[in-house]
């Protein structure tokens, strides 16, 4: 079995996002179940619930990971050059894999609610 570090960024990443889309379809599922929805048109509202309120929610997180950034700032006048080039390039990828994930994954679910939606 090969480390997760060695596989290809977009199989990490598809990975990730179907994990994602999994998560939220369970959790609306038990939501589903729990409080009695019956039709799918409920299931669809949810799910576009669920990815309106996501995206708002990643798009005030995405500022809250910037503020990190300020902080390795700062820590690097303690820091020799290559270290803190390697940490904020580490911080941009992961910034901008958890935005594309986090993107990729709502609009899904966003659409699929929507798609449920527009069934009679």
């Amino acid at each position: 079995m090969r480390n997760s570090q060695t596989t290809h960024p977009w199989s990490r990443i598809l990975r990730d996002v179907i994990l994602v889309d999994i998560l939220i379809f369970l959790a609306l599922g038990i939501i589903h179940l729990l409080a009695g929805w019956n039709p799918t048109h409920q299931y669809g509202n949810g799910l576009v619930w669920a990815g309106a309120i996501g995206l708002i929610l990643l798009l005030v997180s995405a500022g809250w990971r910037d503020n990190r950034r300020q902080d390795l700032v700062a820590l690097s006048q303690l820091m020799r050059e290559h270290d803190v080039f390697y940490l904020l390039n580490r911080d941009n990828s992961g910034r901008a894999r958890f935005m594309l994930v986090g993107l990729i994954a709502l609009v899904i679910s966003f659409a699929i609610g929507l798609i449920l939606l527009s069934v009679p």
